[in-house]
């Protein structure tokens, strides 16, 4: 069973000029690199699951192919 919480649904101002777009890009990319930090371990543990090849919980994590997940399309 899956244990990694869904990811809430978000919208993108379409408005932000390329310098807003830019600071919220850096903002979120700052967060993601401090929450890594912190919490790296606990966060392999969760993910663990989406990465292991046919649910095998003795396999080694692909991680060089990611999960797929459903990209909203932005237009």
């Amino acid at each position: 069973m899956n244990t990694t919480p869904r990811a809430p649904t978000l919208t993108l101002a379409l408005d932000y000029s390329p310098e807003q777009a830019l600071a919220v890009w850096q903002l979120l990319h700052e967060l993601s690199e401090l929450i890594w930090a912190h919490y790296q371990l606990p966060l392999l543990e969760l993910l663990r699951d989406d990465y292991l090849e046919d649910g095998d919980p003795h396999a080694q994590l692909d991680l060089f192919q990611p999960p797929t997940y459903p990209i909203p399309d932005p237009f």
